[in-house]
């Protein structure tokens, strides 16, 4: 399978492009002096690079390329030419690229040698103001091809990353970003993957302009790609998941701190800078508190749904309730609860909940705990990298069957840990104590490999001056929390307590999370990206 393939060289600030060219007779190209005036290409004689001097022709405008690339595609698709003349169209339009283009590479087509050669003059050096605070790149157009060779794989060399990636070229044929292939305002396919040729392979690739890449395939048409959407578009290495140690994401909170991350109701309700500043505090911290909230639950149920919708459960959408049992929960009890998560007992528990205590009477206590879960799993690893794996790899039983009209049940047993595949991540913690079934499909020695996990696990969380983190909640203060990362409990109470809040799915918070933070053009760009992902 012919395979665009990502490697990389040294971690400096340079990205430099090789493309192999898949056609015979091959490609020559050579480049001009650094001191060029015109444009950065020059065709010069096979054995003088370096040497050739711009002649008047250099500084002429250049051709459009790119136009004659897309009529020769449009006549191969429209029947106006045989099958057979592919290859000549490709080859017409490839021999009529302009020397010194600031398009395309100027070409010299030749039926002997069998390697072709590039070397940039243009900018390659990125300066760190392209950079992002981890060190990613956020600006690839001054990016450059560096050489070419001939051979049935195209690779693409990036200096940036540490380890080699690979397209296969039905994959990147499929994901051509063109405007007759992805339709521009919704980012949707126009093409069926299943017209592609079962065969395709690259007949030449290159650079159009700066930081744009184009490939002609062998199907005649010209795909289009720009070097920041083959660089957020990586593949994984063929590491599997269950090779890899459990990895975490960079986070702020981890201990007991004098303060809570808090932001205002007014500004959150009434600008977009408020409310992306609410779930930015809740993605770094995992927790975020809501000032000035009106005391009333129609207050807050719009506050909540200042994010998305409401998610709809067996317990309704907004809840208003008290202790009184009304759903068989120990949640509507005095009890105290140890840390949890909510929803473990859903195929996909939901990512946000909301508490805002709406009125206390008559009593005292009811202190809310949390715990950071990612934390916790941390500390784990550091301890005990054993029963990390128990949670990673056993999935268990989790269930809800309170109420005499249900019993819910995921569809397939989930761990404790859940991380990304791909990744290595911690993605989600799944824990509930109260809601845990019994396992049966498993061997001794895993059963209790899982309960000394558990045991371990459940002495993290009791560390007080560790883990714990404990605050009381008022009336006008709400608190939005992520709960597929923090854990939650409450001491035990006296009295009446109104409580009112409810959840948000994970999708519909980070579709808002990503439009706020990035804008819907850029959100679009990054489709199908690792910075969509966001899963912790």
């Amino acid at each position: 399978m012919t395979l665009l393939r990502v490697r990389p060289g040294n971690l400096c600030r340079a990205h430099e492009l090789i493309l192999k060219n898949f056609s015979s007779p091959a490609i020559s190209i050579r480049p001009v002096s650094s001191s060029s005036p015109a444009w950065p290409w020059k065709q010069v004689p096979k054995h003088s690079m370096d040497s050739g001097v711009p002649s008047a022709s250099d500084t002429q405008p250049p051709l459009d390329v790119l136009e004659m690339a897309r009529q020769a595609q449009t006549d191969v698709s429209t029947g106006n030419g045989a099958d057979g003349d592919i290859d000549t169209k490709i080859k017409h339009v490839l021999s009529s690229i302009p020397a010194h283009s600031n398009q395309a590479l100027s070409t010299e087509v030749t039926s002997s040698d069998n390697e072709v050669q590039l070397e940039s003059v243009s900018k390659s050096i990125l300066d760190k103001s392209n950079l992002d605070v981890e060190g990613n790149v956020t600006d690839l157009s001054g990016s450059a091809i560096k050489k070419i060779k001939s051979s049935e794989d195209v690779s693409f060399y990036n200096y940036v990353h540490i380890r080699p990636f690979k397209y296969p070229a039905y994959w990147l044929r499929d994901n051509c970003q063109c405007t007759s292939c992805i339709r521009p305002d919704t980012r949707q396919r126009m093409v069926s993957s299943f017209s592609i040729p079962k065969n395709i392979h690259a007949k030449s690739v290159f650079q159009a302009s700066p930081g744009q890449i184009n490939v002609i395939w062998s199907d005649g048409h010209m795909g289009e790609y720009s070097m920041a959407w083959l660089d957020s578009h990586q593949m994984p290495s063929e590491v599997t998941h269950s090779n890899k140690v459990l990895t975490f994401r960079n986070f702020k909170h981890r201990r007991q701190a004098k303060s809570h991350p808090w932001v205002n109701y007014e500004e959150v309700m009434n600008t977009g800078q408020g409310l992306t500043l609410w779930l930015q505090k809740v993605v770094d911290w995992g927790y975020c508190l809501v000032k000035g909230v009106p005391v009333t639950p129609e207050a807050t149920k719009q506050l909540l749904e200042r994010i998305a919708f409401i998610r709809e459960t067996h317990y309704g959408g907004f809840w208003d309730f008290t202790s009184d049992l009304t759903f068989k929960d120990t949640a509507y009890t005095t009890e105290a609860l140890g840390a949890h998560t909510d929803n473990t007992y859903f195929s996909d528990p939901a990512r946000l909940q909301l508490f805002h205590l709406l009125e206390h009477t008559e009593g005292e206590g009811g202190e809310t705990l949390l715990v950071d879960g990612f934390y916790a799993a941390q500390r784990m690893l550091i301890e005990a990298p054993h029963n990390v794996e128990a949670f990673t790899d056993y999935a268990h039983p989790w269930h809800s069957s309170g109420n005499e009209h249900i019993s819910i049940q995921p569809y397939v047993y989930f761990p404790v840990f859940e991380r990304d595949p791909t990744t290595a991540r911690l993605m989600r913690i799944r824990w509930n104590n109260y809601d845990r079934a019994a396992k049966i499909d498993w061997t001794p020695y895993m059963a209790m490999s899982w309960y000394s996990a558990a045991r371990h696990w459940n002495a993290i969380l009791l560390r007080k001056d560790q883990t714990q983190k404990w605050l009381q909640l008022e009336p006008g203060t709400a608190i939005l929390f992520d709960n597929w990362r923090m854990l939650h409990g409450r001491s035990e109470f006296t009295g009446k307590r109104r409580m009112c809040g409810g959840y948000i799915n994970n999708d519909d918070f980070l579709s808002r999370y990503r439009l706020l933070k990035n804008g819907r053009e850029n959100t679009l760009n990054q489709i199908g990206t690792y910075k969509t992902r966001l899963s912790v």
